[in-house]
């Protein structure tokens, strides 16, 4: 790398101030750094195309696209939105609230027992892809007694078995969740459980309870949606666990916003 490589890099690290520059000001900052004005200038204009286009990526989020950047270390991230729903296929176990989770891939292994309290009496089996008649969801299979009711989890952009398998070794930073109810007459499901659970290899558990009700504006007069700015770090050792009503062909869609998103493979290290 040449002196010149290097200043690119440092003033690449100063994003920050980078963003509110215009190709002037670059070129200006250049010259003060000694870079003759022909270059300074031609730099400048490249430069400042890159974070045009880097800002123009950032305002594209909302509409769910999904931005590559790199990091300075060469680690590739992104910004995206996804959309996570969470459906009771049926209420045969009458006036229950079936837990489920979503991420936490380690728990998953052995079908979320340390995270999931049971209701009395029942029993669950967790079946993903392949295991059940859904190759694009993971399955909950509750039972008590003669009763049996099911529970799907899909992501609309991504076969989720596959999204939750990925989660493994990619990390990804949640800035918002829209959470939306199917029928907006069943404002209760925003009283059910919404935790953060974080269980690390060696037995520690934080837990991190949200109160989704809590984020109802008044301002807002859209039935049966609240936003969730709720920051939350998902790895392999975390999971959220929430509940939902005993109503058939209800469902749950969580609109996840992401901030930030660290995708671990060869691109950009080979």
């Amino acid at each position: 790398m040449d002196a010149l490589d290097r200043l690119i890099n440092e003033i690449s690290q100063e994003a920050g101030n980078l963003d509110e520059m215009d190709s002037y000001e670059v070129a200006n900052y250049l010259k003060r750094k000694g870079v003759p004005t022909s270059k300074a200038n031609s730099i400048a204009n490249s430069m400042t195309n890159q974070m045009t286009s880097r800002q123009e990526a950032r305002a594209s989020v909302n509409k769910g696209s999904v931005l590559g950047m790199y990091a300075s270390e060469g680690t590739p991230t992104s910004s995206a939105q996804f959309d996570i729903v969470i459906t009771r296929n049926s209420a045969n176990i009458v006036g229950v609230d079936l837990p489920v989770c979503i991420f936490g891939p380690l728990d998953l292994e052995n079908e979320y027992s340390q995270v999931i309290t049971l209701p009395t009496g029942a029993a669950v089996i967790v079946t993903s892809g392949y295991a059940n008649d859904r190759r694009d969801a993971l399955r909950f299979s509750y039972t008590v007694g003669a009763n049996t009711d099911t529970v799907d989890i899909t992501c609309q952009q991504y076969p989720y078995p596959s999204f939750i398998k990925a989660t493994m070794v990619d990390l990804f930073r949640l800035s918002k969740i829209r959470y939306t109810i199917s029928d907006t007459t069943l404002t209760d499901q925003f009283q059910k459980q919404f935790k953060v659970v974080e269980r690390s290899l060696f037995g520690k558990v934080n837990t991190n309870a949200i109160s989704v009700s809590a984020y109802k504006d008044p301002r807002q007069f859209q039935a049966g949606i609240i936003d969730l700015n709720a920051v939350i770090d998902i790895d392999s050792e975390t999971c959220i666990l929430t509940s939902i009503r005993p109503t058939a062909a209800f469902s749950v869609t969580l609109s996840i916003f992401v901030e930030k998103f660290n995708k671990f493979n060869a691109h950009g290290k080979l």
